[in-house]
């Protein structure tokens, strides 16, 4: 595991790895695809809390204010919050990445388990 990584990325990684591991996926090139992978869902998971604790999907911007400053509800335009299309681009970059270990249904198939010659060669171990 990269040194310096975020408590969410490493528990990502660790997660991943110890999967893609029994899967038998995991070759010694993979460092940096499988820090994209632990980075990105930790980036949707925090999204989505993000999201959990909004009020709603839209916002209201540009209010009106009355004479003492304080905005006047329903005088804006309601607007789209900017956490759900993060959200959104987060998780279709981590399907994809999902996808390219053989981590969705339909794609395990087309990915190639790597060869281990022993356990002191085992691409995975310095992952896990």
């Amino acid at each position: 595991m990269p040194p310096g990584l975020a408590p969410a990325v490493r528990v990502m990684w660790r997660a991943f790895a110890r999967d893609l591991a029994a899967m038998q996926v995991l070759a010694a090139t993979d460092g940096s695809a499988l820090l994209s992978l632990a980075r990105t869902a930790a980036e949707v998971e925090e999204l989505r809390a993000l999201v959990a604790s909004e009020d709603g999907p839209l916002y209201e911007s540009g209010r009106a204010h009355d004479a003492e400053g304080r905005p006047i509800q329903g005088t804006g335009l309601l607007r789209a919050r900017p956490s759900r299309a993060l959200l959104s681009e987060a998780e279709r970059r981590l399907a994809a990445l999902r996808a390219s270990f053989g981590l969705t249904p339909s794609s395990r198939a087309a990915v190639s388990k790597v060869p281990a010659a022993g356990k002191d060669d085992d691409p995975a171990s310095k992952y896990i």
